[in-house]
């Protein structure tokens, strides 16, 4: 799922719950396994790779979401997250959680069991689509009747 979608999910939470931080950590920390592969083979620096993957959904590596795109993996931040603060451990919990259902929704190999079961999950939702723009349009408007 593209950022926009992850970031409006993020304001959703984080207006429900009154902590922004906590929902914006928890929605986008997740993404840091996308940087690995990068950092692996020395291209962190190389803008066009980071541009291929971000903006038009190329995938240059082995399927870079394994490592934090793990309900295992989720399982074990959310507790040590509550475990240091409850309140903000819950919520960067759920927002960490649904960016998990948001990436199952959409048309990349994804490895929800990684690394016990290498079970792929392909959702419906092809990246960079126009129902993933539909979805990010819904939730927006979800966003915009909250504050409102």
């Amino acid at each position: 799922m593209y950022l926009t979608a992850h970031l409006i999910m993020a304001l959703i939470i984080g207006k429900l719950t009154k902590n922004y931080l906590a929902a914006i950590i928890g929605a986008f920390l997740i993404d840091i396994d996308h940087l690995i592969p990068f950092i692996k083979h020395g291209d962190i620096f190389n803008f066009k790779k980071l541009w291929q993957v971000v903006a038009e959904g190329k995938h240059i590596y082995n399927n870079p979401e394994k490592y934090l795109h793990s309900v295992f993996v989720w399982a074990l931040i959310s507790l040590v997250a509550v475990f240091i603060n409850f309140y903000f451990g819950i919520i960067l919990s759920v927002a960490y959680l649904s960016h998990l259902f948001l990436d199952a929704l959409d048309g990349p190999n994804y490895y929800f069991f990684y690394p016990l079961a290498r079970i792929k999950i392909k959702g419906p939702v092809r990246y960079l689509s126009l129902s993933e723009l539909f979805l990010t349009i819904i939730l927006l408007g979800i966003y915009l009747f909250l504050l409102f």
